[in-house]
């Protein structure tokens, strides 16, 4: 692509700024872990009923019970906070740095756990969409 030519990227830039803030209470041992903290928790995996979170290390085992808060802003406006008890059903180390979580949620709301998902479904298409226009202009 050209450039002087950015005609293409403008017309294709993604539009949305989304900000995520999970903040994890081990009902079992006790132990609080937030987005703020050293290592950040991210999400790996949407299930059906549940996820698969990366978390520092030794901060959770394998049956633990979870207390999960998630908030999900656009700018600075805060548009769907999810919350959940869930339980630990698998732990894999990936290195040193963080383990990957598997949790089952046991107490949730439905509707909003769909709304969560639908969202994040609906940012990958648009992600997917500038992704071809942006190669469609470099090819083009």
């Amino acid at each position: 692509m050209d450039s002087n030519d950015n005609s293409a990227l403008k017309s294709a830039e993604y539009s949305k700024t989304f900000e995520l803030k999970i903040n994890v209470n081990n009902i079992t041992s006790s132990i609080n872990v937030s987005s703020k903290s050293k290592l950040p928790i991210t999400i790996s995996e949407f299930l059906e009923q549940g996820l698969i979170v990366n978390l520092p290390p030794r901060t959770c085992s394998q049956g633990h019970q979870l207390m999960l808060d998630v908030h999900l802003s656009e700018g600075s406006k805060e548009i769907l906070v999810f919350n959940t008890t869930a339980k630990i059903l698998d732990i894999e180390t990936s290195d040193e740095e963080a383990i990957r979580v598997t949790v089952k949620f046991v107490q949730y709301d439905p509707m909003i756990w769909k709304k969560f998902q639908s969202i994040y479904e609906d940012c990958q298409i648009e992600l997917q969409h500038l992704l071809v226009r942006l190669k469609d202009s470099e090819n083009g």
